[in-house]
């Protein structure tokens, strides 16, 4: 009987901890739905490497893969494109890759 009434005693609690777990989960997957959706984890890799990476061809290469992409938002691609263009200002790539970005753009805006 203790243990039934220590039971029924602990459920406003595990109510409490219920509903916070599921506003967690919840939220845990919006966030996962946006990063997929978005790109984002892709987008993220190139602007680290871009940043980061000792490799300016790779750096091109993988730029010009995302800026390519259909599935990544124009945004996350112009980030990526400014941080190339900080680092690497006097490239030769960059006329072209604005190019790309443009285009891009104008066909994004043309499909909403």
């Amino acid at each position: 009987i203790k243990d039934i009434h220590s039971a029924v005693e602990s459920i406003p609690e595990l109510r409490s901890l219920s509903g916070t777990l599921s506003k967690h989960i919840t939220l845990s997957s919006e966030l996962t739905k946006i990063v997929n959706e978005r790109k984002l984890m892709e987008s993220s890799r190139v602007e680290q490497e871009i940043a980061c990476g000792p490799s300016r061809s790779e750096n091109v290469a993988a730029l010009k893969k995302l800026l390519l992409n259909p599935e990544v938002k124009e945004f996350e691609k112009f980030k990526a494109f400014l941080l190339f263009k900080l680092r690497y200002n006097d490239d030769r790539e960059v006329p072209a890759m604005l190019e790309v970005l443009k285009e891009q753009s104008k066909s994004e805006a043309l499909n909403k």
